[in-house]
C-alpha cells in the first residue's frame, strides 16, 4: 500500500530540496536500521513493526527520487534485487518454513545459503515465467486477459473448493492418529479433557500428561 500510494504521488515530477531529500534518506537509513537490530525472534511481526521498514524503504525511495541518494537504489545490485524481488519475494518464505518444518536452525552458514539459494530460485522463476507471462499479455486485448489470467483460474480455484467440500476435505490424506485428533475434537473436547480445561490461577499447577498432545521434545498443552 505505501508502494501503491508512493507511486501516485511520484507521477508528477516532485522538486524537493536537498535538505528536505537528505532528511528524508535520513529518516528512512535510521528506520531499517532500527528494524535490522531492534526487531528480533520476540518482536510482534507482522503488524504494526511491520510498519518500521516498509516506510523506511518508502523514505528512501522518495529521498532518491530528486536526490544523489538515487545513487543506490540505481547501481547495479539494487536493480537486480528490485527486478526479482517479487519472485524473491513469494520464494524466501517457503525455504523458511521448509527449514523450520525440517528443525534445521537458521545461522550465519545456514541463512547465507538461504539467501544464495533464494536469489538463484528467483532470477530462475523471474526469467522463464514473470518475464514471459508480462510480455505475452502486453498485446492482448482486454477481454483476452480477463478470461485468460482471471476468470480461468479463478474457476480452477473454485473447482478445487468444490471438490474439497464434496469429498469431505480429502481426508485419506492424513494418518490414522490425526484422523483420531480429529475425531476427538468433535466428541465434546471440554467434557473428555475436562481436567485440561482450567481457569487462569490454576495454570501454574501444571498439567499432567493427559493434557499432553504429540512427543515429550514438542508438545502441546490444551488450554
Amino acid at each position: 500500500m505505501l508502494g501503491g500510494v508512493l507511486g501516485i504521488y511520484l507521477q508528477q515530477p516532485r522538486v524537493m530540496g536537498k535538505l528536505t531529500t537528505h532528511a528524508l534518506a535520513l529518516a528512512g537509513y535510521l528506520l531499517i536500521g532500527f528494524a535490522l537490530f531492534a526487531l528480533n525472534a520476540k518482536s510482534t511481526f507482522p503488524g504494526l513493526n511491520a510498519l518500521i521498514p516498509c516506510l523506511g524503504a518508502a523514505l528512501l525511495i522518495l529521498a532518491g527520487s530528486g536526490d544523489r541518494h538515487s545513487r543506490l537504489l540505481t547501481c547495479r545490485p539494487m536493480v537486480f534485487i528490485g527486478l526479482i524481488s517479487y519472485s524473491l519475494y513469494l520464494w524466501h518464505w517457503p525455504l523458511i518454513a521448509y527449514l523450520n518444518y525440517l528443525e534445521i536452525a537458521v545461522d550465519i552458514p545456514v541463512g547465507a545459503l538461504l539467501i544464495a539459494v533464494s536469489i538463484g530460485l528467483s532470477w530462475l522463476s523471474w526469467r522463464y515465467v514473470e518475464v514471459p507471462f508480462r510480455r505475452a499479455g502486453a498485446s492482448w486485448h482486454f477481454s483476452r486477459v480477463f478470461v485468460r489470467r482471471f476468470a480461468l483460474p479463478a474457476l480452477g480455484l473454485a473447482a478445487i473448493a468444490v471438490l474439497s467440500v464434496v469429498f469431505n476435505g480429502f481426508p485419506q490424506r492424513f494418518g490414522p492418529q490425526v484422523s483420531a485428533l480429529e475425531a476427538m475434537t468433535q466428541s465434546r473436547p471440554n467434557e473428555i479433557r475436562r481436567g485440561c480445561h482450567v481457569t487462569n490461577a490454576l495454570y501454574s499447577t501444571g498439567p499432567d500428561d493427559s493434557c499432553r498432545l504429540g512427543t515429550k521434545k514438542r508438545c502441546w498443552t490444551a488450554s
